[in-house]
């Protein structure tokens, strides 16, 4: 959360909310990671997932931010161009250009890197148990 807080200015609200939707698409783009289309094509695809996204109810459920709160911190994501809305359904989600940015993309391989590091740690201990 820390690499990501950075990021939005460390407000851990929206920081919440982003994850969220983050979470919320992973299934999607999990789906197209190892595809061998171009970025329009895996793009258009993404777009039409069904399941694409969430509504600003139900991150605040998900969330306990009040509503309003989480309606501001969207349209500030939206802004800066994390999130966008479906014109389908209103719900928000995560546009593969995000996912794609070089600022993210880094946070995401130290991210991984990490996370690989205490994989291989915890392995290492876990055999000597």
């Amino acid at each position: 959360m820390r690499r990501f807080a950075e990021l939005l200015d460390h407000d851990y609200d929206m920081l919440m909310i982003f994850f969220i939707v983050v979470e919320a698409c992973l299934q999607s783009i999990i789906v197209f990671g190892g595809a061998n289309a171009d970025f329009a094509t895996m793009e258009k695809g993404y777009m039409e997932t069904v399941s694409l996204g969430l509504s600003a109810l139900t991150i605040g459920e998900t969330t306990g931010i009040p509503r309003e709160t989480v309606r501001r911190k969207l349209k500030t994501l939206i802004d800066l161009g994390l999130l966008a809305t479906s014109d389908k359904n209103r719900n928000v989600y995560v546009p593969l250009s995000t996912l794609a940015r070089e600022d993210i993309l880094e946070i995401i391989k130290t991210y991984t890197s990490d996370t690989e590091q205490l994989v291989n740690t915890a392995r290492f201990y876990s055999k000597g148990a």
